[in-house]
């Protein structure tokens, strides 16, 4: 080792002594500290576009959507220095195909599909043969993936709070008969842990039940809704069926969020027919408005 090689942070220079072999040293001091390895950052969004481009995943005019895509699903948020930080939902979505199907988050698949596209392009290969291929591969996928599926269920159940237990039994299902739980918490929903659906409910308000009353069409029970203290909007207070909110009944003349005052149902007390004001059909016929 060469006299004087080597500066350290100072100005001062280190000055080595000449080495050869056999030489013995004496310790100067002996310090134990204490230390963990630490996982690596996070991926920045010019990492991973830098990644995708070295795989073959996507266009310069699709990677900007892909990246935005899994920020509006929810799979990762923006950290600091714009860096991409899974969530827990990414987090136990990734775990789960890992567990079940690991060539689904391995970034080949979606690779050799993009470089069979750019042969089409090209002339290089069938279109509708390569779409017969990839159908046939990814039908194949998905049902070795249902067939496991309790897999990610028990993964999920680990993760999250099941839904039937994040909220308080409130309802009856008109299916089932079974009771609903309500999920007060934004979104505000109804899920029925016997029928495994859930219904959207309307947002930033107070649910009652509606003295154990049920809608003539579908049989579940009539709730009424109201903006309640809290909120500052205004807006009208109605009664609904959960169903029928969610599920409009009529192809004509109905939309989502339709409460019982908008329903068309001629035996609905609570419908417009029963409530609405429209001339008098006597008057009509008198040519009296």
């Amino acid at each position: 080792m060469d006299r004087g090689r080597g500066r350290g942070r100072g100005s001062q220079m280190l000055s080595v002594p000449r080495l050869e072999v056999g030489t013995e040293l004496g310790i100067h001091s002996l310090a134990l500290t204490d230390g963990e390895t630490r996982p690596p950052g996070y991926l920045s969004e010019s990492e991973l576009i830098g990644l995708m481009e070295k795989h073959g995943i996507g266009t310069d005019a699709s990677i900007a959507s892909h990246i935005n895509n899994i920020q509006a699903r929810d799979y990762v948020s923006l950290g600091g220095g714009r860096t991409l930080v899974p969530t827990q939902l990414g987090t136990a979505l990734i775990h789960g195909y890992r567990k079940i199907d690991p060539e689904l988050v391995l970034p080949t698949v979606r690779a050799a599909i993009e470089a069979e596209c750019g042969k089409i392009a090209k002339g290089e290969a069938d279109a509708k043969a390569v779409l017969q291929h990839a159908l046939s591969v990814f039908e194949a996928k998905f049902r070795y993936f249902v067939s496991h599926l309790e897999a990610m269920d028990e993964l999920f159940e680990a993760t999250f709070t099941p839904l039937g237990k994040s909220g308080q039994p409130f309802t009856r299902c008109g299916r089932c008969r079974k009771v609903m739980t309500l999920i007060s918490s934004r979104p505000a929903r109804l899920f029925c842990p016997t029928c495994n659906e859930t219904l959207s409910l309307p947002q930033d308000g107070v649910f009652q039940k509606h003295g154990g009353k049920r809608c003539p069409l579908d049989g579940f029970e009539l709730l009424y809704f109201s903006l309640g203290r809290k909120s500052t909007s205004v807006g009208r207070s109605f009664v609904l069926c959960p169903y029928c909110y969610a599920n409009p009944p009529f192809e004509s003349g109905a939309r989502s969020g339709m409460g019982c005052d908008q329903c068309l149902h001629p035996d609905c007390e609570h419908g417009l027919v029963r409530h609405a004001v429209v001339p008098c059909p006597r008057g009509l016929v008198d040519g009296v408005r």
